[in-house]
C-alpha cells in the first residue's frame, strides 16, 4: 500500500519535471507547486513507514479548504485544552488513551481511529474512562457546529495535551474515518495503565516498533503531565529564559501560566516590565507585535525535570516499578541521561514518535492538505 501510494503521489512530479511550462526558456529549471510538495511530503511519509499496512482511511479534504481546515484545528485544540483547564488530571489519562489506541496497530489493523472509546469495558482500558468522556464532550460539542469524527479528537487529545503544558507542537492528521467496532485487544491485553510495567510497555511497542528512545521519551511525556498537575510548591523559576529552544521555533509550545483577565492571548514567559494586555496604552506599546501562541496549563515546564529527578539518588518520592526496571536496564538508562542533558533531545524525540504512531496504517485518499500544518494559536 506504501509503495503504491508513493508511486501513485510521485507521478505527478515526473510529469512536471518532463513538461516545462509554457514560454519557458531552455534548460530553466521546472516549476512545481506547493500542492506538488504536499503530495511529495505525503509520500516520503508513508515510504519512511516501516508499517506498510493500511488501516485507517484518511480524507485531509473532509474539513474542507486550508481556512476551514484550520478553523477546524483550532476549535479542537482550543476545546481540549478547555477540558484541561477545568481539570488538570486529565492531561496525562488523554496522552494514555491516545496511546492506547495507538497501541492498537498490529500492521494490518488498529491505531488511531477512535476505536478505544468502544474499548472502555476492557481491564487495560481502566484509568482511561474520564479522558475517554471529556473526548466525547469535545466532540458532542463541536459537533453542533462543525463536522470532526471521533477518531480525529481522540488524535489531537494526546498532542493537545502535550502543548498544552508547554511541550513541542505535534502535526497531526486530519481526516480519519471513525472506527465502526472495537479492536482486538493484541499486545494490550494485560496492561494496566494504572500500574504500568516495562514488560507491557514493550509489548505493545513491539507492534508499531518503538525504540527504546522513544518508550523512555514517552515515559518521561507521562510523567510530566503528571507534575504538571500537581499545586504549586514554587515558582523561583517562573522568570527563567529558555537556554535551550526548540529545533522548531514555531512548534514550540506555551511557556506562561494560563488564565488571566483578559481576551487577549499571551505566548511564552512575558518579561519583566513588559506591558501587560491590561495596561492602559498596551496597543502603543506593543505596536505590531502579532501573539500566535497560546498559553501554557500547569506548573510544570515540559524540559528534563522528569529524568533529572529520576536520577537523583537523594529524591523524596519513591521510583514505580516501572522507572526502577528503566533504570535498571543499562540500555533505556542512557537514553534517561541523555534526556536528562538535553531538553531539546527529549523534546523533538516525543515530537517524532507521537508524528509516527499517529498515522499508524493511514490509507489517503488526498494529499492536498496531508498534515495539520497550522499555525500554533488557538481560535
Amino acid at each position: 500500500m506504501a509503495r503504491a501510494a508513493l508511486v501513485l503521489l510521485l507521478a505527478p512530479l515526473g510529469a512536471a519535471l518532463r513538461l516545462p511550462s509554457s514560454g519557458a526558456p531552455s534548460g530553466a529549471p521546472p516549476c512545481i507547486s506547493r500542492r506538488l510538495l504536499l503530495q511529495l511530503g505525503a509520500a516520503a511519509q508513508l515510504a519512511a513507514s516501516p508499517l506498510s499496512g493500511a488501516a485507517i482511511s484518511f480524507d485531509p479534504d473532509r474539513y474542507g479548504d486550508k481556512e476551514l481546515k484550520l478553523a477546524t484545528v483550532n476549535r479542537v485544540r482550543q476545546a481540549i485544552r478547555d477540558e484541561c483547564g477545568k481539570d488538570v488530571t486529565l492531561l496525562k489519562p488523554l496522552l494514555q488513551l491516545s496511546l492506547a489506541d495507538a497501541f492498537s496497530y498490529d500492521g494490518t489493523s488498529g491505531g488511531i481511529d477512535g476505536s478505544i472509546l468502544l474499548e472502555m469495558d476492557r481491564p487495560s482500558s481502566r484509568g482511561l474512562e474520564k479522558a475517554a468522556r471529556a473526548v466525547k464532550t469535545v466532540h458532542d460539542d463541536l459537533a453542533r457546529t462543525t463536522e470532526i469524527t471521533y477518531a480525529d479528537v481522540v488524535a489531537f487529545a494526546g498532542a493537545a495535551a502535550i502543548e498544552a503544558v508547554g511541550g513541542p507542537k505535534v502535526a497531526v492528521q486530519l481526516g480519519r474515518d471513525n472506527a465502526k467496532a472495537a479492536e482486538p485487544e493484541g499486545a494490550r491485553a494485560g496492561f494496566s495503565w494504572e500500574e504500568p510495567t516495562l514488560a507491557g510497555l514493550q509489548k505493545m511497542g513491539a507492534g508499531v516498533r518503538l525504540s527504546g528512545s522513544e518508550l523512555v521519551a514517552l515515559v518521561g511525556a507521562l510523567g510530566l503531565l503528571e507534575m504538571a498537575a500537581r499545586p504549586v510548591e514554587s515558582l523561583e523559576d517562573e522568570d527563567e529564559e529558555d537556554d535551550e529552544a526548540d529545533i522548531d521555533p514555531d512548534g514550540k509550545a506555551a511557556a506562561a501560566s494560563v488564565g488571566g483577565d483578559s481576551t487577549y492571548t499571551r505566548f511564552g514567559k512575558i518579561r519583566k516590565g513588559s506591558s501587560k494586555s491590561t495596561d492602559e496604552n498596551y496597543t502603543r506599546d506593543v505596536k505590531l507585535a502579532v501573539d500566535v501562541r497560546v498559553q501554557k496549563i500547569g506548573n510544570q515546564p515540559f524540559d528534563s525535570t522528569y529524568f533529572i529527578e529520576l536520577l537523583d539518588k537523594k529524591r523524596q518520592k519513591p521510583l514505580s516499578s516501572l522507572e526502577s526496571a528503566i533504570l535498571a536496564d543499562s540500555e533505556l538508562r542512557k537514553f534517561v541521561e541523555e534526556f536528562a542533558k538535553s531538553k531539546r533531545k527529549f523534546r523533538e524525540t516525543v515530537r517524532s514518535v507521537y508524528g509516527r504512531l499517529q498515522v499508524l496504517g493511514g490509507d489517503f485518499k488526498g494529499a492536498a492538505s496531508f498534515l495539520d500544518d497550522t499555525p500554533d494559536k488557538v481560535a
